[in-house]
Order: C-alpha cells, then structure tokens, then sequence
C-alpha cells in the first residue's frame, strides 16, 4: 500500500499537464491511440531527463521502498492512461 501511494505520489505533479495535454489533443481532434503514443513518447523523454542528470536524486526515496526507476515511469504510464481514458469519454460525451 505505502508503494501505490508513493507511485501517486510521483504522479501528482504531473497530473495537471497530463490533463491539460489530453485536453489540447482531444480538443484539435486527435485519436486516443495518437494522445497515447505522444504520452508514451514525453514519459521516455521524462525518464531520460530523470535518469541522466542530477534529478536522479530523485529515486532514493523510491529505491528504498523497492521501486525500480522502471516501476516507478511504467505506473506512471498507466496513471496517465487511466487519467486519459476517462477524459476522452468525457470529453467524446461533449463533443
């Protein structure tokens, strides 16, 4: 339990811009495969920043509750899908 809370946790920040990004693509008539495809590709990009400079401080929090930089980018992954699914049928209710 205290792991899914700090994988939240690791989330939360970027909830707002996750949001904000289904929004924008949602709105300019994208698919949900391509808004998948473009969070896939800025969580790599996150991960590579994560990974390769000084923020990789960052991970001793996570490394000593037994999250691996790959847990913890994959959960973020799948939060980021869950958040998009529920926007799009949102969003495809208004629209």
């Amino acid at each position: 339990m205290h792991q899914l809370a700090a994988l939240f946790q690791f989330y939360k920040p970027y909830l707002f811009w996750s949001v904000l990004i289904t929004i924008i693509l949602k709105s300019l008539g994208s698919e949900l495969v391509v808004i998948c495809i473009s969070k896939f590709v800025l969580i790599g990009f996150l991960w590579y920043t994560f990974t390769e400079t000084t923020l990789k401080r960052q991970f001793i929090f996570y490394k000593n509750l037994g999250i691996t930089a790959g847990q913890l980018f994959g959960a973020m992954f799948l939060f980021d899908l869950m958040v998009t699914l529920l926007i799009s049928i949102i969003l495809n209710s208004f629209l």
